[in-house]
């Protein structure tokens, strides 16, 4: 009898343990499929899925900070940045942050301003410099001017090979102007303006006027003192008003001429309390004024568009100045002998930028570029020498991984977006820049298929709101509507949503532009929008999958409603359009004063205010939508993993390096389920 019992206890232990044992596996493997379903929706830029799943299978393993980080990453991209820092923190906490996750949480730490200590700015240090003959073979000779590209790289002046030399982003050359059958001579300063470049030309004491692709299609000026005359042209600056200003150095004295090359007027002669200037050298157009260079009378004259003096700044305290350009408001960035300075124009002080270690000889242009590096043109030793941030100096990148596309794998499809520390983005990278890896292990094959610079496709939502009143309230909208159409071409993509109580869309991509002009002039809301949040989260949300750049456009009197942020606070609706890469645009329909929270979102988002009915009408946000850039990249290879039927998380690392920047982003994929 003893031994019977005692052999029914043990069975029945033993059916106890294999049914726990069971039900703890269940639970597992519950949470696995959770997780797995988290990531694939996170991937499809299902975000909400996302933070669904991955909390259910939080529920089933509480313990699991793989799930938990994959949390914060969904978090942050709808918008909830707190809420993806305190599981982010949660995490780094017991050990199980990596490095990539531990840079993520300081970086969201100083978005925020949670971050313990604020960082100072530093000065920009060298990084590297770009010669002008490589193999023996010369690229550039004697560089006097250089024009930054808004999609990355420069056109370099060849002063002494009377050419215009394009580079890309890392110094690599993509072509040559070499002004046709009559060629340039010594061809010297360089600006844009209206689509097309002006380039002076010391030797011929001249202005040409090229086309986009480099080519001669008009010239002006002539040598002699008389109006409209030149001799040795240097620098030339536009004020984007159809006006060009051209240092004439041989006259003493800076010319007037507008785009057509009509002569408008001269100055810089000796006037009443004004001792002329000794040795004009570089120009500036900035804040209405035209800031000068006087080389021999060692500091930077200030007169205003009719040519009147109005003061020098800098006077006694600069080097050798020769070329002028802006640095970010408020300053000058001075070209100066062997260094580069910056002038502080409200408060008249002079600081040091960089003496490149020593190793310049002549610096005569400096520019910063659209990545925010510095780029100085050294005319005696044909180089150019490129500053970078020491902040950013080897880590300076920030790269996210917003998208992995496994639909045809191993072919694999990484989406990037790239910035620079202070979250601009960074243009013109080529596939040598991009190191992709997973866990750590080479890829085969390694290309480029979405370059942003090559496709700036705008993908646009439409957002009508409250507009003004009666006929002309919607004869406005029919016009922003028909605008908005024309600033979209066939590559992009356009969206129709309307706002109210029931935010929905109403038109998707490829309508035709007068059933999308009616439908928005249709759907005009009465009054304010009550669910304005809601309203530009579908909106938004719309523009997830789209590689270009994204912006929602918002048609309103300027005044929102008292519901306006029922279901999401401002800060979190500012982070989900910023954290996606989506501007907020505000087209304006009434004279009223804006609202403080659409001016907040404009601000966070980089997006821009518009009155279409001021005399330019749509044509400033047509400009604003065709110049805007992106740093989103989409990189193709092939993975040499084990998916194991889709149920193995394969790890995705990329390194990208410009110069001595770096940057790393890191995300994991699921293969395609196989059964």
């Amino acid at each position: 009898m003893k031994r019977v019992l005692a052999l029914t206890v043990l069975y029945l232990v033993c059916v106890l343990s294999v049914t726990f044992a069971q039900s703890v596996d269940f639970d597992a493997l519950q949470a696995d499929e959770e997780f797995g379903f988290g990531v694939r929706a996170y991937h499809e830029g299902y975000f909400e899925d996302a933070v669904q799943s991955f909390l259910r299978a939080l529920s089933l393993r509480p313990t699991d900070d793989r799930t938990r980080e994959w949390l914060g990453n969904a978090y942050y991209r709808i918008g909830l940045e707190q809420a993806a820092l305190g599981e982010w923190i949660d995490v780094a906490s017991r050990g199980n942050a990596s490095e990539y996750l531990q840079s993520r949480i300081e970086r969201l730490r100083l978005d925020t301003g949670t971050a313990p200590d604020a960082v100072a700015r530093e000065p920009y240090v060298y990084s590297r410099s770009i010669e002008g003959t490589r193999g023996g073979l010369s690229v550039f000779r004697r560089p006097s001017s250089i024009y930054p590209l808004p999609t990355g790289g420069y056109l370099v002046v060849s002063f002494a090979s009377h050419e215009v030399i394009v580079l890309d982003v890392n110094g690599n050359r993509l072509g040559r102007w070499a002004g046709g059958v009559l060629g340039f001579d010594a061809p010297f300063g360089l600006t844009s303006s209206g689509g097309q470049y002006f380039l002076t030309e010391f030797g011929d004491d001249s202005v040409s006027v090229l086309n986009s692709a480099g080519v001669r299609i008009a010239r002006f000026g002539g040598s002699g003192s008389g109006d409209g005359e030149l001799l040795g042209p240097q620098f030339i600056a536009a004020d984007g008003q159809g006006y060009l200003y051209v240092s004439d150095w041989g006259n003493r004295r800076v010319v007037k001429f507008d785009e057509s090359g009509e002569y408008i007027l001269s100055f810089g002669r000796r006037t009443a309390g004004f001792d002329g200037l000794q040795s004009v050298t570089g120009l500036l157009h900035y804040d209405d004024r035209v800031f000068v260079g006087d080389e021999a009378g060692n500091g930077i004259r200030v007169f205003d568009e009719s040519g009147n003096y109005l003061e020098t700044l800098g006077s006694g305290r600069t080097g050798r100045i020769e070329g002028l350009s802006l640095y970010r408001p408020g300053e000058i960035l001075i070209s100066a002998g062997t260094e580069v300075q910056v002038l502080d124009v409200n408060m008249d002080t002079v600081r040091r930028l960089s003496d490149f270690q020593g190793g310049a000889a002549r610096i005569v242009h400096a520019i910063r570029d659209a990545n925010g590096e510095i780029v100085a043109a050294d005319f005696d030793r044909s180089q150019l020498h490129v500053l970078t941030e020491r902040p950013g100096l080897y880590t300076g990148l920030r790269v996210s991984v917003e998208r992995i596309d496994t639909q045809d794998w191993p072919v694999t499809l990484v989406d990037l977006r790239v910035e620079n520390r202070s979250g601009d983005p960074v243009v013109g990278l080529r596939a040598a820049n991009f190191i992709p890896t997973e866990g750590g292990v080479a890829v085969d094959g390694r290309q480029l298929v979405y370059v942003a610079d090559r496709n700036m496709h705008p993908h646009v939502s439409l957002l009508v709101s409250g507009a003004l009143p009666g006929s002309s309230g919607r004869d406005l909208v029919e016009g922003i509507a028909r605008g908005v159409h024309q600033a979209v071409p066939a590559a992009g993509s356009l969206r129709l949503v309307s706002g109210g109580t029931e935010p929905y869309v109403v038109t998707g991509p490829g309508t035709g532009v007068e059933t999308f002009v009616a439908n928005a002039a249709g759907h005009t809301v009465s009054g304010n929008t009550d669910r304005f949040d809601v309203a530009v989260r579908l909106a938004a949300g719309e523009l997830l999958r789209s590689r270009g750049p994204r912006s929602v456009a918002f048609v309103s009197t300027g005044r929102l409603g008292s519901q306006a942020f029922t279901d999401y606070e401002i800060d979190d609706l500012a982070a989900y359009l910023r954290n996606n890469g989506i501007r907020f645009d505000l087209l304006v329909t009434g004279s009223a004063g804006i609202d403080p929270d659409l001016d907040y979102l404009v601000a966070e988002t980089g997006g821009g205010i518009f009155r279409p009915q001021d005399a330019l009408g749509m044509l400033p946000y047509q400009r604003a939508v065709a110049s805007r850039t992106t740093g989103r990249y989409t990189l193709w290879y092939r993975s040499n993993r084990f998916g194991d039927f889709g149920r193995a998380l394969i790890p995705v690392e990329v390194e990208v390096v410009l110069g001595r920047m770096t940057g790393r982003g890191e995300s994991a994929y699921f293969s395609p389920v196989e059964f």
